[in-house]
């Protein structure tokens, strides 16, 4: 448990490092990055078993739409043709918030619903096995008769 505390610190304490070196280059980033990923700080607030599944999915489909909307802007910034008017307008475009929000609604929905399909596969999968089971039983009983199968107290006695 130790281990997953100072685990959890380093990463803090690397995406603090990740935001004042963006915060630095270009507040606009910082400001872009902080918005997009809300819903990882929500996520990581709301999930609270030990392993932190939900907060991972979220957090990994989230920085996939977060990261190439920051990286298009910090292109844009090096080549010289983005102003402070033209990042504010990349900022607050529906699109980005739909890329950004939107890659973390599908981390929701992934934790909530595969579970339960392979739950549902992997009792499909038992169904049959069972069934399997019962038609070979059938055939043995068909094979060998009525009088071999002894259940319970019947063993070790005469019949």
């Amino acid at each position: 448990m130790e281990q997953q505390g100072s685990l959890l610190w380093r990463n803090v304490m690397g995406g603090v490092v990740l935001a004042l070196a963006l915060g630095y280059y270009d507040m606009l980033i910082l400001f872009l990055v902080f918005i997009g990923i809300v819903p990882s700080i929500l996520a990581f607030v709301l999930d609270r078993l030990s392993p932190r599944y939900g907060f991972a999915n979220v957090v990994i489909l989230n920085l996939a739409g977060v990261i190439p909307i920051a990286v298009q802007h910090i292109i844009s910034r090096i080549a010289g043709g983005s102003s402070v008017l033209e990042a504010g307008r990349q900022l607050f475009s529906i699109t980005h918030f739909a890329m950004m929000w939107g890659t973390a609604i599908l981390g929701y929905v992934v934790f909530l619903t595969v579970p339960r399909m392979v739950n549902h596969y992997s009792n499909l999968q038992r169904g049959k096995e069972v069934k399997k089971m019962q038609e070979e039983q059938e055939e043995l009983r068909e094979e060998w008769g009525e009088g071999v199968a002894i259940v319970g107290d019947d063993l070790g006695q005469d019949a």
